[in-house]
């Protein structure tokens, strides 16, 4: 027969309350990223729009809910930005959606790591 060896784990109850506190921590930190990052597209894509009337670049804007977070354009009235992305038989391409999403998307990883920085997480056993 195998001898046993006891083993004893203690902070378990506060070991689970601080991984708690720390998966809303890390979900708002990554929202707030995902906002950060989808507003710096929003902006490129305003500045790379060709602009007749400027109401295509007005209807440029950042969506948030409950579990996303989204860059969009055009609406019922302004209904065209697919036109000047990809163009028409008639009409060029003028592509901004993609190129500002290639510009800034490459640094969401760096600005989720900042707000998980900013977010002071403290390691386990501290006070949160």
């Amino acid at each position: 027969m195998a001898d046993r060896l006891p083993v004893r784990f203690e902070g378990l109850v506060s070991f689970n309350a601080y991984l708690g506190g720390l998966r809303d921590k890390v979900d708002t930190a990554a929202r707030d990223a995902h906002r950060r990052v989808a507003e710096r597209i929003a902006d490129e894509m305003r500045s790379m729009v060709p602009v007749d009337s400027g109401a295509l670049r007005d209807t440029i804007r950042v969506e948030v809910d409950d579990d996303e977070v989204m860059v969009a354009v055009g609406n019922e009235e302004t209904d065209y930005a697919v036109y000047v992305e990809y163009g028409t038989r008639n009409r060029a391409a003028t592509p901004f959606v993609m190129p500002a999403i290639s510009r800034v998307a490459a640094s969401l990883e760096e600005t989720m790591a900042a707000e998980v920085r900013r977010g002071g997480f403290p390691p386990p056993g501290r006070a949160a």
